[in-house]
């Protein structure tokens, strides 16, 4: 029950992506058509009018979308086309790049470079592509994959470095806690032709890390109806408040499942994935002094795969895809302590089961306090001498 109420909810973060279409000329690589990738340019989504494609394994983007989107003036002093060789000289501050179709060699500064993926001239749709990676190192950008969201992150590299700083600081400081209490609120609303469900979660946290102990309260308003369930966890075993018997249940681990099950449920400990956060986040402004504000169209990957693990545990419906079309995610971080004060990520998209098509709209926040407080996790004495060991049904 308990966190993994929120946990299967949040498997709309999951997105599980088409193979696209492949074109490929007789002895050359295969052109693949990429229409799910989502490219995110400083923080944001960059929606791009012509599809991005990939030649083997490298992603190739159009010609003037990626210079114009890369900072480079759209003229014909900065973006210089030659149409019989079908190359472009690009002139960006003090770097001149000179690219050829079909030319794995191109020429930075007139220095020669050896490319991983030539040039292409399309016939999909007309349009000449370029190397994604390459292009935008070479201007000056940071590059970051990300394979679960299915993006690419491109950001400037001194505005990666400070947001790396910024990160690792928190990351740093958020490893010394050892004790913590957290407010967990998700929204959904849920939207399939012309019927609407909303579902809101409230769930109050305790932590110990040392003690490996947890307190968890959740109340789920789910079709008019409140569920509202409690759980502990202590001592290789877990203590569940069942909210349709009253009655409470409890599930003996051996040591390595309870640390599994422990640390799907925590939630404190989020910024391990700090590449694909600096590449996505920048510094937003704010009117409180005291505090430093990260916003960005970038997923949280360990909340990511919280999610994908409490999939993998209950099973997901064949024929269903699900798509992201718009997600932000929000950190305000203490500048004085450098610890997370709270986290807030938004999602919308759509889901596709079978025939049917749906929308979604996911809102989740989680506030952090009382660090290393004095508070203690124990679980009553009523709780584990009227709680029934759970039996396998199988």
């Amino acid at each position: 029950m308990r966190n993994k109420l929120v946990l299967s909810i949040l498997l709309i973060l999951c997105i599980l992506t088409g193979a696209g279409n492949a074109y490929a000329a007789e002895g050359s690589p295969a052109i693949r058509e990429l229409p799910d990738l989502i490219i995110v340019m400083d923080g944001e989504i960059t929606p791009y009018k012509d599809v991005p494609i990939s030649v083997g394994q490298w992603t190739l983007l159009p010609l003037r979308e990626l210079l114009v989107n890369l900072g480079v003036p759209d003229d014909e002093e900065h973006i210089v086309w030659n149409g019989q060789e079908k190359s472009v000289t690009v002139y960006k501050e003090d770097t001149k790049l000179y690219l050829k179709q079909g030319s794995r060699t191109a020429y930075v500064n007139e220095a020669p470079v050896q490319l991983d993926a030539a040039p292409v001239s399309y016939a999909g749709n007309q349009r000449f592509y370029i190397p994604l990676r390459f292009v935008s190192n070479t201007l000056g950008k940071k590059v970051v994959w990300d394979s679960p969201s299915n993006s690419v992150f491109i950001k400037d590299k001194l505005e990666y470095d400070k947001l790396k700083g910024i990160l690792d600081s928190s990351q740093a400081a958020m490893e010394e806690i050892k004790k913590c209490k957290l407010i967990i609120d998700v929204d959904v609303n849920y939207k399939m032709g012309q019927l609407a469900m909303d579902t809101n979660i409230d769930i109050a946290d305790e932590l110990d890390l040392d003690k490996k102990a947890m307190h968890t309260s959740v109340k789920m308003k789910l079709l008019g109806m409140e569920i509202n369930t409690d759980t502990y966890y202590s001592d290789n075993a877990s203590y569940a408040l069942n909210p349709f018997s009253g009655k409470w249940e409890k599930k003996t681990f051996t040591a390595a499942e309870y640390n599994e099950e422990f640390d799907n449920q925590d939630f404190l400990n989020l910024l391990t994935n700090t590449e694909t956060l600096c590449a996505g986040l920048v510094v937003a402004d704010t009117e409180d002094s005291t505090e430093t504000v990260l916003k960005g169209d970038v997923y949280l990957n360990a909340l990511l795969n919280k999610a994908m693990t409490a999939g993998a545990n209950q099973g997901m419906e064949t024929g269903r895809k699900m798509s992201i079309d718009k997600i932000n995610l929000k950190l305000i971080i203490d500048n004085q302590t450098h610890l997370l004060k709270s986290m807030e990520m938004n999602i919308d998209g759509t889901q596709t089961n079978n025939d049917t098509q749906s929308s979604y709209t996911t809102n989740l926040k989680v506030e952090y306090g009382d660090y290393n407080g004095s508070f203690e996790i124990a679980v009553p004495e009523k709780v584990w001498k009227e709680a029934v060991e759970e039996t396998d049904p199988f």
